[in-house]
């Protein structure tokens, strides 16, 4: 009774958020602590997408978008943060916090990609009342630290601290009046599960949420590498070269035979960045902001030609004589 009762508040939830006015003020449930790469917002879900930086409020019914080698973290009024990894797509679609009564009111959706979220303080409510929805499943995080990660068909939980709620998006899925066959998506798990610390659970399409496994530091951490992004600010050097080739450092030009054959040796100085000549014959600098190099050596390697070996013809003749005899037969599987 008391799953059935959690998923049936989670849905009044959404439908209550969904009856919102449209012109009713919005007010700012959080602030971008974070910004790296390419972050847009479509306010109120509508276009158009507006690029936003480090520092710009976010309001009840915003959507932010994550690209390519980019991420973003929302610290929202009560201090809990949520980080994006790239690639990613959420929504806010009901923020409110009376932190005098001790209440609060949250629902997330997440459409695409990874999120982590980390919720500073737990109000001591009989129900989840900061909820998280995917296009498979809903989490009520009663704990302080979950990752969240969606895939095609379904949608993996990782609960780090604390303890979260999870159960299938709709909830009718796993209802105990399923009767007969039926009762198949029901033998996956019961209608919601509880995670506690370090302890994990996938939910598929229509099925309810698989049995919770445990987890490790190791899966914590690998998590949270899938935030990692590369350095976008790469340094410019000036140089030329032609050719391709291995690159060597060496710390001053009187040690550039220590690389390879001075005769296919070329070099330039680094500063901002040491410049590698392509096969093309354009010099392509790189190395991250403030990295400085030595001097850069070019090892163009020798030119080798391969002669292919002469097309020969052959020719055979197959003979084969002998009698096959059927010994034996296979059981009837009947």
């Amino acid at each position: 009774m008391a799953m059935r009762s959690f998923l049936t508040a989670m849905v009044f939830l959404s439908a209550l958020v969904a009856l919102l006015p449209q012109w009713a003020a919005a007010e700012a449930v959080g602030r971008l602590t974070l910004v790296e790469g390419r972050v847009d917002r479509l306010k109120g879900g509508q276009l158009p997408a507006v690029q936003v930086k480090q520092g710009d409020e976010v309001e009840k019914g915003d959507v932010l978008r994550t690209k390519s080698l980019s991420k973003a973290q929302i610290t929202f009024v009560d201090n809990t943060t949520l980080t994006i990894s790239p690639e990613s797509r959420i929504a806010i679609e009901e923020y409110m916090v009376d932190a005098a009564k001790g209440q609060r009111n949250a629902l997330l959706q997440v459409f695409q990609g990874m999120v982590l979220a980390v919720v500073s303080k737990i109000y001591q409510t009989e129900k989840p009342d900061f909820v998280v929805k995917t296009h498979t499943a809903i989490m009520g995080i009663r704990g302080t630290e979950v990752g969240i990660r969606l895939a095609p068909n379904d949608t993996t939980f990782l609960n780090f601290e604390g303890k979260t709620q999870v159960g299938n998006v709709f909830p009718e899925v796993g209802d105990s009046k399923f009767k007969g066959a039926e009762k198949v998506a029901y033998a996956f798990g019961p209608a919601t599960v509880m995670l506690g610390p370090m302890q994990g659970t996938v939910v598929a399409m229509n099925v309810t949420p698989a049995v919770p496994f445990n987890l490790v530091e190791e899966d914590r951490k690998s998590f949270k590498r899938n935030f990692d992004i590369l350095p976008l600010s790469m340094g410019r050097g000036g140089g030329s070269g032609s050719g391709g080739g291995a690159v060597c450092t060496a710390g001053t030009a009187t040690t550039l035979a220590s690389c390879g054959p001075s005769s296919n040796v070329t070099s330039s100085s680094g500063g901002g960045g040491g410049s590698v000549a392509d096969s093309g014959g354009l010099s392509n600098s790189w190395a991250p902001a403030g990295f400085t190099t030595g001097t850069q050596v070019i090892i163009i390697p020798p030119v080798v030609t391969i002669t292919a070996p002469p097309i020969e013809n052959y020719s055979f003749t197959l003979q084969y004589a002998g009698t096959y005899v059927l010994n034996g037969q296979a059981p009837s599987p009947y």
